[in-house]
C-alpha cells in the first residue's frame, strides 16, 4: 500500500503490499463495526451508526473491498469524510476523523512530503525545505493553498495530474526562542524520581513533537481536505540507502569533556580536555570554564573559530584543586555573538529505532580527596565488566588485571589485596575451580574482597565458595538515600586509615547496594545495617571475616557505580577495605616479593 510516510519509488497505480487481511485490519481500525465501537460515547455518533449514514458507506466497503485498486474506494470515502465533519467536537471523533484522513491518503496513493536540506537549523536561523507531492490515483487532486510552520506560504492553485511529481521549494525562519527538539522532560533539572516540564500539553507525550509541520489544503475530487505532515530529512547512505530521521533544531554549538569524573589525591593540578563542536556554518566567540569555589582554571579563555557545520576544536586547560577536600562541577561558558552555550549533545543511534539526540548540561565532577591508603598493588579479577580498576588507580593504586591463567600462587603473592569484579562467579566458570588458591592466599595473610554476585532463581549457597557459610538472597537497598547505621563503630575497616562516619553515604547514586547476603556464620562481622521505606533492616551489606593471617569481605554494595560517579565515601571506604591489616606504605614502595 502506498503510503504518505514513505518514500515515492514510482509513479504507476497503487500497489497492493501486503495481505487482504492487512487491508481489512487498517479499515477496521479506522471505522466503526457493527456500531459498537463507541457505543455511548458520542449521541451523535449514535444517530449515524448502525444503519446510518456512515454504516451504509462503510459496511459494504469492508465486505467488497476491491484490493486491485483500491482508489476506486475513494468517492464513498471522501462521503464518510464529510458526515464525520459534520458531527460535534468530541476525543473520538477527532481520533477517527484522523484515521480516515490517513485511510484516503494511502488509498488515493497520495504522496506529500517535506523534507529539509539539512538535518538541523539553530534558533534565529533559516532552513530550506523541498517540498515533494505526487498524485498516483485517476481522481482529480488539487493543492488550495499550503503553508510550511514559521516559513513559506502559498494560496495559489496547484494541479497534481496523475502520476507527475510537483516539486516546490520553501523556507523556515526558526524563531529566536524556539526550544529546540530535544527531549522536552529532560529541558529543566528535576527531583529524585520525577522530572519538571513546565508546559502541561507536552506531559504524557512518548517524545517531542515534530518541531514544523506542512500544512496543505486538498482538493480532493472536489472534497476539501486539511493535510498536516511533520517536516523531516531525508538522506542517504551507501550501505543503507535512503533514510528519514527528524529536522532538529539545536544550538550553534556544543561542548563534550573526555572524562565525566576527574579525581584529585593531591594538590597538584591535572589536565582538562573540552571539544566544542559547531552546529552552524561559522561560530567564532569565547570559551573559558566555570569552576569551583576554591579551584582554578588557566588558562582564563579560548578564542573559539568553527567554519563549517560538524567542526570541532579541542582546548586544553589546567585545573589547580584546592588544598582540602572538596567537590564540585566544571561547566563550560562559550560566548557566540550574545549568547553564552554549556550543552553537551548526545546522539542515540540504533538501527532499530530512530534517530535521536538528548542535550544534556555538559560538566565534568571534580572530586578534591585526601584519601588515604595502606598497601599498594592490587590484583583485580574481572567479572561482568566495572570501572573500579580505573578508579583505584586514579586514588594512586597500582591495579594488575588478573585472568584465569594468570591467576597462581605466585602472582597472588605479590598483592597486598586481591578485588573479584562483580558476579565474577557468575560469569567466569573458571573461577571456582580457581578458588582454594585464593582462599589459600587470604589464610596467608592476603585480603580478598568480593563483590556481589546474583543469587540466580532462588537462593544460592555460598558456602562451597567463601571460608565460612554464606547464603546470598535479593535483597537490596534501591534507595540511594536511606539512612545507614554503623554497627561497630570500632571496626578497623571504619577508622583505618580513613575515619568513616555517616557522612561518608552522602550522594551515593541510583542505590546502596544489591543481593546482600541474608544469613551467614558467626565468623562474619556485620558492619552497616540499612533499608529502603517499609522494609526490614538489611546488615549484609558489609560482612568481613578473619580467615587464617588474612581478612575475607563479601560486600554487596554499589563501588561499581559511586567510584565512576566519584562518590569520596566510597572511595575511603574501599581503600579501608583494601587496607585492613597493614600498616600505611612507605613511599616508592615495590611490588612485594
Amino acid at each position: 500500500m502506498a503510503s504518505s510516510k514513505h518514500r515515492c519509488q514510482g509513479f504507476g497505480r497503487p500497489n497492493v503490499r501486503g495481505s487482504e487481511q492487512e487491508y481489512v485490519e487498517l479499515l477496521e481500525g479506522s471505522m466503526p463495526q457493527n456500531g459498537d465501537l463507541f457505543e455511548g460515547i458520542d449521541t451523535s455518533w449514535g444517530r449515524l451508526k448502525g444503519g446510518g449514514a456512515v454504516g451504509a458507506i462503510l459496511d459494504p466497503m469492508e465486505t467488497a473491498f476491491n484490493f486491485r485498486n483500491p482508489a476506486s474506494h475513494l468517492p464513498e470515502l471522501l462521503e464518510a469524510h464529510k458526515i464525520l465533519n459534520q458531527l460535534e467536537d468530541s476525543y473520538w471523533k477527532r481520533i477517527k476523523s484522523g484515521q480516515l484522513l490517513e485511510l484516503i491518503v494511502n488509498i488515493s496513493g497520495l504522496y506529500i512530503e517535506a523534507s529539509s536540506i539539512e538535518y538541523s537549523a539553530n534558533p534565529g536561523e533559516t532552513a530550506k525545505v523541498s517540498i515533494e507531492m505526487v498524485n498516483r490515483s485517476e481522481w482529480p487532486v488539487a493543492v488550495r493553498g499550503f503553508q510550511l510552520d514559521a516559513g513559506t506560504q502559498s494560496d495559489s492553485l496547484i494541479a497534481l495530474p496523475e502520476n507527475q511529481r510537483i516539486l516546490l521549494d520553501g523556507t523556515i525562519a526558526v524563531p529566536e526562542d524556539h526550544e529546540g527538539t530535544d527531549p522536552y522532560w529532560l529541558r529543566e533539572s528535576g527531583t529524585l524520581g520525577l522530572y519538571t516540564v513546565s508546559d502541561p500539553s507536552l506531559i504524557g507525550k512518548p517524545q517531542t513533537p515534530p518541531a514544523f509541520y506542512l500544512r496543505v489544503n486538498l482538493d480532493i475530487n472536489g472534497t476539501l481536505i486539511n493535510y498536516v505532515t511533520p517536516v523531516i530529512h531525508r538522506y542517504s547512505e551507501p550501505d543503507k540507502g535512503e533514510l528519514v530521521r527528524a529536522f532538529e533544531v539545536l544550538p550553534k554549538v556544543t561542548a563534550s569533556f573526555e572524562e565525566q569524573v576527574s579525581m584529585f589525591t593531591t594538590a597538584h593540578s591535572r589536565s582538562l580536555k573540552m571539544v566544542v563542536k559547531s552546529h552552524t556554518q561559522s561560530a567564532t566567540g569565547k570559551v573559558k570554564l566555570k569552576v569551583p569555589p576554591g579551584w582554578q582554571s588557566e588558562p582564563a579563555s579560548y578564542d573559539l573559530s568553527l567554519t563549517g557545520k560538524g567542526d570541532e576544536q579541542a582546548f586544553q586547560f589546567t585545573l589547580l584543586p584546592p588544598p582540602g577536600d572538596s567537590q564540585g562541577f566544571v561547566t563550560p561558558e562559550i560566548s557566540v555573538g550574545s549568547k553564552v552555550y554549556n550543552e553537551e549533545l548526545i546522539p542515540i543511534v540504533y538501527e532499530h529505532i530512530p534517530s535521536q539526540i538528548v542535550l544534556l548540561p555538559a560538566a565534568v565532577k571534580v572530586v578534591r580527596l585526601n584519601v588515604k591508603k595502606a598497601g599498594q598493588h592490587i590484583g583485580y579479577v574481572m567479572g561482568a565488566g566495572d570501572q573500579v580498576p580505573e578508579n583505584l588507580e586514579a586514588i594512586g593504586y597500582t591495579v594488575h588485571i588478573l585472568t584465569m591463567d594468570a591467576l597462581s600462587a605466585e602472582t597472588l603473592k605479590k598483592m597486598d589485596a586481591v578485588v573479584l569484579g562483580i558476579r565474577a562467579y557468575n560469569v567466569l566458570d573458571e573461577l571456582p575451580f580457581k578458588n582454594d588458591l585464593l582462599l589459600e592466599y587470604v589464610k596467608e595473610g592476603g585480603t580478598m574482597v568480593v563483590q556481589y554476585n546474583t543469587s540466580g532463581r532462588g537462593s544460592q549457597d555460598f558456602s562451597d565458595l567463601a571460608p565460612y557459610p554464606l547464603q546470598l538472597s535479593r535483597d537490596r537497598v534501591s534507595d540511594e538515600t536511606a539512612a545507614v547505621e554503623i554497627l561497630d563503630p570500632e571496626h578497623p575497616i571504619l577508622n583505618f586509615p580513613n575515619q568513616i562516619n555517616a557522612g561518608d553515604f552522602e550522594g551515593w547514586v541510583q542505590e546502596r547496594g544489591l543481593y546482600f547476603p541474608d544469613e551467614w556464620d558467626p565468623s562474619y562481622v556485620a558492619l552497616l545495617s540499612m533499608k529502603d521505606p517499609g522494609e526490614s533492616d538489611k546488615k549484609g551489606g558489609l560482612l568481613v571475616a578473619p580467615y587464617g593471617s588474612g581478612y575475607y569481605i563479601y560486600t554487596g554494595l554499589s563501588f561499581f557505580r559511586e567510584l565512576p560517579a566519584g562518590v569520596p565515601g566510597a572511595f575511603k571506604l574501599l581503600s579501608n577495605m583494601l587496607s585492613i591489616g597493614k600498616a600505611p606504605i612507605p613511599p616508592e614502595h615495590g611490588v612485594k616479593g
